[in-house]
């Protein structure tokens, strides 16, 4: 089969493997489209570290299914499309019997700690697909992961239709959550230093912060400025919610967590197995359409361009399996 390896930094080329087995536990999937995601871009510039190259990335995919294990109970059909659930955990541990698998420390993502989804072929757990009608562009569901992300963090703030949220950095994952959060009816106040950052926040309904602005409900820390963040919580109302969903330093000031009763929460990735399905059914229903937040696609012979252009724009190019 053929496949698109990482052989160094920034640097992709088209290769023949050897087409995979199908495992009793698999399906197999004639793969055909992909989103890239910053996870991919930080592995292509070699910033995140891989098993040893040449290497096959990919996470966002989508694929048929051109063989079902033995042992997969799901009903499953030859040729049926579906999305590849790209972090696997161990659904035995205690997290993940709590539905929390995001903690599950046995977690492997596809595409960087296994080889990925830029490839022909790809065996992958049946537990971690999910049917995707074809009415859908593949477009959209190539954005499932990062957008099942944003599902989760609006889950776990338990956001309600017509409050007012506080989004700090309008980066990629900052845009998909912006999209979620004005799609479930809420009105979103975006602060980001970039100004095509913010443009498109604006464009998916957002509005721009402006000094002295207050009353939020909820505030999502997407930036890890200390600042920023602190001017944030100024305006949360009593009782509000702190969503933190970057590790970067940016300490909270507990006497003023404690003085407004405040609720801080982290938020990372997303919980298997309700997230990724309630993804996909709301892209079904209509409900969200994250294709315009996956720029321009490319054939995989232009996978080192797409590659490259992912690194410097925040909106995502994916890659259609046409050769």
């Amino acid at each position: 089969m053929r496949a698109v390896v990482l052989t160094g930094p920034s640097r992709l080329e088209a290769i023949e493997l050897d087409p995979p087995e199908c495992g009793p536990h698999e399906v197999l999937l004639s793969m055909s489209a992909l989103g890239v995601g910053d996870q991919d871009v930080a592995a292509f510039r070699g910033r995140r570290p891989v098993g040893s190259l040449p290497w096959v990335l990919g996470r966002q995919g989508v694929g048929e299914i051109a063989a079902i294990g033995e042992r997969v109970t799901r009903p499953y059909r030859l040729g049926q499309q579906v999305v590849v659930e790209p972090d696997f955990c161990c659904r035995g541990c205690r997290a993940c019997a709590a539905w929390f698998s995001s903690a599950c420390a046995e977690r492997e993502s596809i595409g960087l700690d296994r080889p990925g989804l830029l490839a022909e072929f790809v065996a992958v757990p049946a537990h971690f697909t999910w049917p995707a009608p074809r009415a859908v562009p593949h477009e959209d569901l190539v954005c499932v992961e990062p957008l099942a992300e944003a599902v989760a963090a609006t889950r776990r703030a338990a956001v309600q239709p017509r409050q007012r949220a506080l989004l700090l950095g309008a980066d990629t994952r900052g845009l998909f959550l912006c999209l979620v959060l004005r799609a479930r009816g809420l009105e979103v106040i975006v602060r980001d230093p970039v100004t095509e950052r913010l443009d498109l926040a604006c464009s998916l309904g957002a509005l721009p912060w402006t000094a002295g602005d207050d009353e939020f409900d909820v505030v999502f820390d997407n930036s890890g400025k200390r600042t920023a963040l602190a001017e944030g919580i100024g305006g949360l109302l009593p009782g509000g919610t702190v969503m933190v969903l970057t590790g970067a330093a940016a300490p909270l000031d507990n006497a003023e967590v404690l003085k407004r009763q405040l609720i801080v929460r982290g938020s990372r990735g997303y919980d298997h197995p309700t997230d990724f399905p309630a993804t996909v059914d709301a892209l079904a229903s209509g409900e969200f359409a994250p294709g315009k937040l996956a720029r321009r696609r490319y054939s995989l012979q232009r996978a080192n361009r797409a590659f490259e252009e992912a690194a410097v724009n925040v909106a995502k190019p994916w890659l259609s399996y046409d050769w």
